[in-house]
């Protein structure tokens, strides 16, 4: 029989930073919690630092949490894995720093993911499940349809509300194709309260600096 446990998906960041609302959605933690799914999950909680202090009252043994970090920020998620792993929590890296220098963010967490982590987190999760978790996954990049059609994104309800996000991570879709009526929406997920896709046909003109 498979583990159940808790996942926690974190945007670190210091508490000098927490002013009580973002001004971007980090890209990483809808995307992630959109294909955050199996029997195995009790409970899904996503944090933005930057808005919200970490619940680490609420971590057990047993959960897993996940952290997507940048350069920027990446001393503030080993702050954050250390502390999760003291209440039994295990820790995995991600982001851009982690894809980087996996050695790194290793030595700090259990497992780090690089590259595209929606496409390798569904079988991280089956793998900690079955506790088999490995070391090291790699996402690779994301191809388009063909992987939104096989990862499968479910509908996941994240508190991205205009009055905590004042501005929507507006990233060009590798799906563009693809809908959802969730407030999770394609593989890098237009993160706004009402979702809504554009197709443009021109180009940005170069602008000049002086």
């Amino acid at each position: 029989m498979a583990n159940r446990f808790n996942v926690f998906l974190a945007n670190p960041a210091p508490a000098a930073e927490r002013i009580g609302f973002s001004f971007i959605t980090p890209r990483a933690l809808p995307v992630l919690a959109a294909v955050t799914q199996g029997d195995y999950v009790d409970r899904l909680r996503v944090v933005d630092q930057a808005v919200d202090e970490f619940p680490f009252d609420q971590v057990g043994p047993g959960d897993l949490v996940g952290i997507s970090v940048h350069t920027f920020n990446a001393i503030h998620g080993y702050a954050l894995a250390r502390e999760a792993k003291k209440r039994g929590a295990t820790v995995v890296f991600g982001g851009p720093h982690a894809s980087i220098f996996p050695e790194e963010t290793l030595r700090n967490g259990d497992a780090v993911v690089t590259g595209d982590g929606e496409i390798a987190w569904s079988d991280l999760l089956a793998d900690y499940a079955a506790d088999r978790l490995q070391r090291t996954y790699s996402g690779g990049r994301a191809p388009g349809k063909a992987s939104y059609r096989r990862v499968g994104m479910s509908c996941r309800s994240i508190d991205i509300s205009s009055h905590r996000f004042r501005r929507y991570a507006a990233v060009r879709s590798r799906a563009p194709s693809a809908r959802c009526g969730c407030r999770t929406a394609g593989f890098l997920a237009f993160a706004q309260p009402t979702p809504s896709f554009r197709r443009f046909t021109t180009s940005i003109e170069p602008v000049s600096v002086w």
